[in-house]
């Protein structure tokens, strides 16, 4: 029954100072709700990060050309990737299928439509890589790098860009001043690692070289023989390449291999200090309007030092002035945090419209965390008001006009 009346006394005088409450409570909603906000968006791009990866399995690795040192000197690209490196490691029994890649950005015209991609000069091995399927037509076939043709297959994101409902198989096609014909229309597929597949178009890989006249493969894809023996593949990738590239003991690989679970550790380790930066600022918000509540109590205190001396007089003990003014602090954020929660989801909505197919998630223990730390900083930033409206002298404060 004490509670009760404890918990509408606070109500009362929050009602009372309407415009003072209202202000203090914006920092606790602005606090809790860019917390709900930034996890949501941290834990949204973390599980799209881990459905991606599902897509194609965790066995996928990707080989650069990278540099080497020799005397203390670091020499960038000693050692080209080349196809020879590809024919190699398909010696091995821990691998798969192995993809050589040349990549380039370039313009894609049809008609009066145009698009910026990502050109990819490969081989058929590389929809074998990444379970890709072919929606419309067909893939690339070995004729077709055997014969350096004029063909090209299109993601599914640029084919509806360029075409939207129009069949573009057969249709002509420049990228950039060349010419070439659709074959085919990929399957949806989304993001795998850092590469957005629907946007991107897929060309033969020696025509690629006769366009781009590249010295070095831009990139190696290779799927292991299984999941479980992802760091022996590893290995045995490091070991072809070595012994390809002549490299001697000591020396630095000339090219770095790439797994899937070490592309999500590197991803990790980034979210991390965003939800360290997101962490901060909200923390910050909070600080604020934890000032902001210990302000409007030790006004309150000021305000109504004459109710407490008669409280007191009337045998209210220090420990029911101090349990009082605690509970109008801690009101505050009693109010602010749902409102902050709301906030929070109507951010991430917001995000999820701007920057779709992203979608934050409403994280239930973050909410709990959140609630639970703009009650404590409400209870905090009322202490030093409530001890000190506690130690007021009765008589003092029944002459205090």
């Amino acid at each position: 029954m004490f509670l009760l009346r404890v918990i509408l006394a606070a109500v009362r005088s929050l009602r009372a100072n309407f415009v003072r409450s209202i202000l203090a409570i914006l920092g606790i909603v602005m606090g809790v709700g860019t917390v709900i906000a930034a996890v949501g968006v941290v834990e949204g791009a973390t599980r799209d990060l881990l459905s991606d990866m599902q897509k194609i399995g965790s066995n996928v690795m990707w080989v650069r050309p990278g540099a080497t040192r020799r005397g203390g000197v670091s020499f960038s690209g000693v050692k080209p990737l080349g196809a020879s490196d590809v024919d190699d490691l398909l010696d091995d029994e821990r691998i798969e299928s192995v993809a050589p890649e040349i990549q380039s950005f370039a313009q894609v015209k049809f008609g009066a439509k145009n698009e910026v991609a990502t050109v990819v000069g490969t081989r058929q091995d590389f929809f074998d890589v990444f379970s890709y399927k072919a929606e419309k037509g067909r893939i690339l076939i070995r004729s077709d790098d055997i014969s350096a043709r004029r063909i090209a297959v299109l993601g599914f994101e640029l084919a509806t860009n360029l075409f939207s409902k129009r069949d573009p198989i057969n249709e002509e096609i420049r990228i950039g001043k060349h010419t070439f014909t659709v074959v085919g229309v990929m399957k949806e597929k989304g993001v795998v690692g850092f590469a957005d597949f629907d946007k991107q178009i897929y060309i033969p890989l020696s025509r690629a070289r006769i366009m781009y006249n590249p010295r070095s493969l831009t990139q190696i894809s290779v799927r292991g023989s299984s999941e479980a023996n992802q760091d022996q593949a590893r290995s045995a990738i490091a070991r072809v390449l070595r012994q390809k590239h002549r490299l001697q003991l000591g020396e630095d690989d000339d090219f770095t291999v790439t797994t899937q679970k070490e592309m999500f550790e590197r991803f990790s380790k980034m979210t991390k200090i965003w939800q360290s930066v997101f962490f901060a600022i909200s923390g910050i918000s909070l600080i604020v309007g934890g000032f902001g509540i210990m302000n409007i109590m030790l006004v309150s205190v000021t305000e109504r030092t004459r109710e407490i001396g008669v409280r007191m007089a009337m045998g209210a003990f220090r420990t029911d002035i101090l349990t009082q003014f605690l509970a109008e602090s801690s009101m505050i954020c009693v109010v602010g945090a749902p409102l902050g929660i709301l906030l929070g989801w109507m951010l991430n909505r917001v995000v999820e419209a701007r920057l779709a197919p992203l979608k934050p998630i409403l994280a239930p223990d973050i909410v709990v965390i959140a609630v639970l730390v703009a009650i404590v900083t409400g209870i905090v930033s009322g202490l030093y008001p409530a001890w000190r409206a506690s130690r007021l002298n009765p008589v003092d404060s029944l002459r205090y006009e």
